[in-house]
């Protein structure tokens, strides 16, 4: 009875990179300053619980290569709000990195088997299509879904 949540734990993360394409694609393509942010908290949230809950995955030096990488590239554009005339730009931009940081953490802690590469593009195959059905019945058919150009 106790190890039954085990698998829908571990594959839960698979599942993220797919739905959060589908959600920000819909929220100004995920530009805006609330989306991005929004969605950071969200896979901190799913991080946080994956770490407490689930068994993980041992990280290998790639990973970590990858991960101080990308991490690298939140740090820098945090700091360039220092010498940018726009520093909220740039702690837009850093929700941005931070995301991708967490993405990949969240990733890093399943394992790595066909079957989950298979769950992982299928998410990403399925927020694919329906974002691109729905552009295509946008100019299709204007009168049925408006987009609002800002």
């Amino acid at each position: 009875m106790g190890t039954r949540w085990i698998p829908a734990v571990t594959s839960a993360p698979l599942v993220v990179p797919g739905a959060l394409l589908l959600l920000l694609s819909f929220q100004s393509a995920g530009v805006g300053p609330g989306a991005t942010a929004a969605a950071a908290l969200g896979v901190g949230c799913l991080l946080a619980i994956r770490v407490a809950l689930g068994p993980l995955a041992a990280v290998s030096y790639g990973q970590l290569v990858a991960g101080g990488g990308l991490s690298a590239f939140a740090l820098w554009t945090l700091l360039s709000a220092l010498w940018s005339d726009s520093a909220a730009r740039a702690i837009i931009e850093y929700d941005r990195g931070l995301l991708y940081v967490l993405v990949f953490a969240l990733l890093a802690t399943v394992r790595h088997t066909s079957e989950n590469l298979r769950l992982l593009l299928r998410g990403l195959f399925a927020a694919m299509l329906v974002v691109c059905l729905a552009a295509l019945v946008s100019r299709l058919l204007p009168g049925l879904v408006t987009v609002a150009v800002r």
